[in-house]
Parts: C-alpha cells; sequence; structure tokens
C-alpha cells in the first residue's frame, strides 16, 4: 500500500487522504497502470464517495468489451454469467444462467 500512497501523493490527487489511498489500492491492487487510470478518470467526488464503487478504467472497459465482442455468443452469455455469480461459482451453475 506504500507504493500506491507514493503514487498518489506525487500526483497530487485531490482527496488522497488515507481513506481514498486504501480505496484506491484495494481497487487496483497497487497496479501502477490501473491506479494510474483510475487518477486520471476520477473525480474528487467519486473517489470520496466510499458508498459507490469506483469505475472501470476507460481503456481496460475498451479491451474487454474488444475481447468479448469477438466470442461466439454462448461464451459470451457465459462470462457474462460467471461475471456476474462470481470466481466461485460451479461452471455448471453458470452454464445454467447462461443459457
Amino acid at each position: 500500500m506504500a507504493d500506491t500512497a507514493q503514487l498518489t501523493a506525487t500526483a497530487a490527487v485531490p482527496g488522497s487522504g488515507q481513506a481514498a489511498v486504501e480505496r484506491l489500492h484495494e481497487s487496483t491492487h497497487g497496479h501502477p497502470l490501473h491506479l494510474h487510470s483510475l487518477r486520471t478518470q476520477t473525480t474528487p467526488g467519486e473517489l470520496a464517495d466510499l458508498a459507490q464503487p469506483l469505475p472501470v478504467p476507460a481503456s481496460l472497459d475498451a479491451v474487454v468489451r474488444s475481447i468479448l465482442d469477438r466470442l461466439p455468443e454462448d461464451s459470451r452469455h457465459l462470462v457474462e454469467a460467471l461475471a456476474v455469480l462470481g470466481t466461485t461459482t460451479q461452471l455448471a451453475t453458470a452454464a445454467q444462467l447462461a443459457s
């Protein structure tokens, strides 16, 4: 988390108190590119509003959407079901929801 605090401090991120640093670290797991994307795309209000999740960086959103758009329809439905159900869901459960 020290790296996240340092990157946040050097960028003079508004609202970069300890709560904001912890929130950014939790969301990005300290990944510098992800952190940079959120720093540049998040308003101080979004960063301060702990009740709302932080947005997905636009660049990551575009890449994921591009990949999903190229999948066969059945595969895309399965990925979407897994996204909703979470990573601990059994494949059979996700497949049932996807169909």
